[in-house]
């Protein structure tokens, strides 16, 4: 766990040079920002009065219009969602590889997901799939800890 710091700092600054580096603003991220941005004002995930938004799960677009109305409009607020999402995944990633092998193997395991180009990229971008990771990632955790431990409330969790 004293490693786990670490590994989310590295992480951490590949995603931001990431970030920083040459990274324009691809149709689907401008897609749900345009959708943040009218829950703001409409309260509903569309993109004009006639067509509601409901092709993805609504979750990541009510975050990218709370993370609006928090820290006000822009592209790094709305990549921010993804970064600490990317976080999130490698917390789990850790806490699952530790619990099925050892501490070198979680930090090991993480590290390497943190500097996978496919993972810095998700990360990096106002796409719905690293929050997903973050249920994918927690699911798994407490499918292995309620086997290991056979309790029925990590049953419920998972």
């Amino acid at each position: 766990m004293k490693y786990l710091f670490l590994i989310i700092l590295i992480s951490l600054s590949f995603q931001i040079s990431f970030l920083i580096l040459d990274k324009v603003p691809d149709t689907d991220e401008i897609w749900y920002m345009s959708i943040g941005e009218n829950i703001l004002q409409t309260g509903f995930p569309s993109m004009n009065e006639t067509n509601p938004y409901l092709i993805h799960p609504p979750l990541f677009t009510y975050l990218i219009a709370l993370f609006f109305k928090l820290f006000g409009k822009s592209l790094l607020i709305a990549r921010s969602i993804s970064i600490i999402s990317s976080l999130i995944v490698l917390v789990f990633t850790y806490l699952t590889a530790k619990g099925l092998k050892s501490n070198k193997i979680a930090i090991l395991s993480t590290f390497l997901l943190g500097i996978n180009p496919f993972f810095l990229y998700f990360s990096t971008t106002v796409y719905i799939e690293m929050l997903l990771m973050v249920f994918f990632s927690a699911s798994i955790y407490y499918l292995f800890k309620a086997f290991k431990t056979n309790e029925s409330k990590y049953f419920l969790i998972a």
